[in-house]
């Protein structure tokens, strides 16, 4: 807090703000209140319940302690309080140059809101008389003033791997996502939703004929999509400063859930995840245990572990019995096992013609030995 009490300035105060303190101080009947003063122009105020100042903070400023009656009572002075509730505005706070929590991360860590991500010196759209009224540098930014990191990023590094569209798309994707995130640590009550359609619909790009064209929006993303044909404006007054939209009364049951859609995709994707994973064999698919990273167990103990449960490491695919009475995963052993087979002989023909083949050029090897 700094300085209190006696005369002082806060010096870390927006001079284009005022101060406003409010005093709800809880002191025994009798007691003199106190005083709050301004040394310049010599004001002064009593200290009185729910009594409000507006002040300067940069202007000298102090006050006195509440006084006891001469015939107080000793005991009453640990329940005397003096209570002043201050409202002030700091520079940095008020000019955009401080940061604040947004919300957790999911290492529960805070995500914090920096002053590069709300400057006016960055987030402009470089219109000459008004990045010269604020004193902004030209597009582009350099890039140690725009934003990056050490490491290869989707941002800046995408482009390398993918094409612009494609690009785009990704990391718009990933707004929308971190969006969805955020938004779930609102409190519940306020029914917070996002339109894809229309939040999609709000970014565009130059395509590679430098024509610009909207974002597509996301058919399989998560959330809601809102059908409807009202489109939200924001009007402007004549001298081009934003007028307060109407608001505009949504009905919930046009939201369509997501869910609808991610649902048959999910369930088809699973149909190939285990189409696929029922053909590696079960020695190698040991090997897939999970194991936490500082976990030393070796490549030994972790099969004898696996051996020793009946659980498939395939997830969602229940041990169905066959006719045989076995598991279904007896099936795939079987399979396997016949694979290796087929490739065994296929291997055995291939090598036997080349032994034919060197017997004919008059050279005798010893490669038939490794059919045996």
């Amino acid at each position: 807090m700094g300085e209190f009490g006696a005369e002082h300035r806060d010096k870390k105060d927006n001079r284009a703000y005022y101060t406003s303190m409010t005093s709800v101080s809880d002191l025994p009947e009798g007691y003199d209140q106190g005083r709050f003063f301004i040394l310049y122009p010599g004001v002064f105020t009593t200290l009185s319940n729910f009594a409000t100042m507006h002040f300067s903070g940069l202007r000298v400023h102090g006050g006195t302690a509440p006084i006891a009656p001469p015939d107080a009572d000793p005991d009453d002075f640990q329940s005397a309080v003096r209570f002043n509730v201050i409202y002030y505005p700091p520079r940095g706070q008020t000019m955009g140059n401080q940061r604040y929590t947004l919300g957790g991360l999911p290492n529960n860590e805070p995500f914090f809101i920096s002053p590069e991500m709300t400057s006016a010196k960055y987030l402009h759209n470089s219109i000459l008389s008004y990045h010269m009224l604020i004193s902004t540098p030209a597009r582009p930014i350099e890039r140690e003033k725009r934003g990056w990191c050490v490491r290869a990023a989707y941002l800046e590094d995408g482009h390398v791997v993918s094409a612009r569209r494609a690009h785009v798309n990704f990391v718009i994707r990933a707004f929308y996502s971190l969006i969805l995130y955020f938004i779930l640590q609102l409190p519940e009550a306020y029914g917070v939703r996002v339109d894809l359609n229309t939040f999609f619909a709000a970014f565009s790009m130059l395509n590679e004929q430098n024509e610009r064209e909207r974002v597509q929006p996301w058919h399989a993303a998560p959330g809601f999509r809102y059908e409807g044909d009202e489109t939200l404006t924001m009007d402007t007054s004549a001298d081009g400063r934003p007028m307060q939209p109407s608001r505009e009364i949504l009905d919930d049951s046009r939201f369509r859930d997501q869910e609808d859609i991610r649902e048959p995709l999910r369930a088809k994707w699973d149909r190939y995840y285990h189409h696929v994973a029922s053909h590696i064999p079960y020695g190698a698919d040991k090997l897939c245990l999970d194991v936490p990273d500082d976990d030393e167990t070796s490549v030994e103990s972790t099969l004898n572990l696996k051996t020793q449960t009946s659980i498939p490491r395939t997830p969602n695919i229940p041990p169905q019995a066959t006719a045989g009475g076995r598991p279904e995963r007896m099936s795939i052993h079987l399979h396997s096992l016949l694979l290796m087979y087929l490739c065994s002989v296929m291997l055995c023909i291939d090598i036997g013609r080349g032994r034919n083949s060197n017997r004919r050029n008059g050279r005798e090897g010893n490669t038939g030995a490794f059919c045996h």
